[in-house]
């Protein structure tokens, strides 16, 4: 059994290549970077599989490639796309380079089509709901603001496009929608990572009151979950991937603290100017019935992990 990851570089991709492999399926892992250029600490999720170094908008070079790779035919089961860039970072507010990612995203569907994968794996984000949210608000009365909302609506126009491209006869479309993943590995400026960063240095971490409803999984139970939905979801279907018991912000905070409580925590020293998610929205319901699929780890698990991974790359 064959699969494809676009974005096999990143944070969730690495994982979810090392779980494919471990898994027995032979594995392309797609990415921009040179392998010389990958963080040391991911490097090691990649064994095993074939690194192909590539753009996806060099989209006909690698349908090249991987035919030459033999990951074609009866053979390929999945191709799951994580891949997704911004003009500096991830995220931005750059709309251009966000629209990019939706072409890309149509293009690698039609490619995996072109392959003869069985089933097309879209990676989603908690994002998502925030930018659902921001459609519907009156502008003219609101002033709320998320650094991440053109990045979020792009994920929701790739949703959108994939769904018009769909007909029978082409790959399955399976969707997922991760909750904040914490992990060793990760290279962004997330809050919960910088807030622990300063709670191992003995820092004070100033924050909102921090009563919005948020939600956590360890990156290796998302890479799992991922694998559970390719194996076993129903075509179309989107799937909440999390750790099935959402709670306020703050308490995800006051945890850490107790684990590292060399900090004080000043809440309500910062504003908070953002939509606000119910509870229900983090549901993994479906994903469990449908895929079997528990998280593994608890909160306490993710942050002892991350904790030192810290105290090795960046502390002292």
């Amino acid at each position: 059994m064959k699969a494809i990851v676009t974005g096999a570089s990143g944070f969730i991709g690495s994982r979810l290549v090392a779980k494919l492999v471990s898994g027995g399926y032979k594995v392309a892992a797609i990415g921009r970077k040179r392998q010389s250029q990958i963080l040391d600490f991911r490097k090691r999720f990649l064994e095993g599989a074939t690194y192909i170094e590539v753009d996806l908008d060099e989209i006909n070079r690698l349908e090249e490639i991987l035919l030459l790779e033999g990951f074609h035919g009866k053979a390929l089961k999945f191709f799951f796309h994580l891949a997704w860039g911004g003009r500096c970072k991830l995220s931005d507010l750059d709309v251009d380079s966000q629209s990019k990612n939706v072409a890309r995203t149509v293009d690698t569907y039609n490619l995996a089509g072109s392959l003869g994968a069985e089933r097309y794996i879209f990676s989603g984000t908690m994002e998502e709901a925030f930018g659902e949210k921001y459609t519907m608000l009156d502008y003219k009365v609101e002033s709320k603001y998320n650094r991440h909302v053109v990045y979020a609506l792009a994920k929701i126009a790739a949703r959108n496009a994939l769904r018009i491209e769909y007909r029978k006869g082409t790959p399955d479309i399976l969707f997922g929608t991760n909750s904040h993943v914490m992990g060793p590995g990760d290279d962004k400026d997330s809050f919960l990572q910088m807030a622990l960063l300063k709670m191992l240095q003995g820092e004070n971490v100033s924050m909102s009151s921090g009563e919005q409803i948020f939600d956590v999984i360890n990156v290796s139970d998302c890479a799992e979950a991922y694998v559970r939905i390719a194996e076993s979801g129903i075509n179309l279907s989107s799937y909440w991937i999390g750790s099935g018991s959402p709670k306020q912000l703050r308490d995800y905070v006051i945890e850490m603290n107790q684990m590292y409580p060399n900090s004080s925590i000043c809440f309500g020293s910062q504003p908070f100017n953002d939509v606000v998610l119910e509870k229900s929205i983090f549901s993994t319901e479906l994903l469990a019935k449908d895929t079997g699929f528990y998280p593994y780890l608890s909160f306490s698990d993710s942050v002892l992990e991350l904790a030192e991974y810290l105290k090795s790359v960046i502390l002292p």
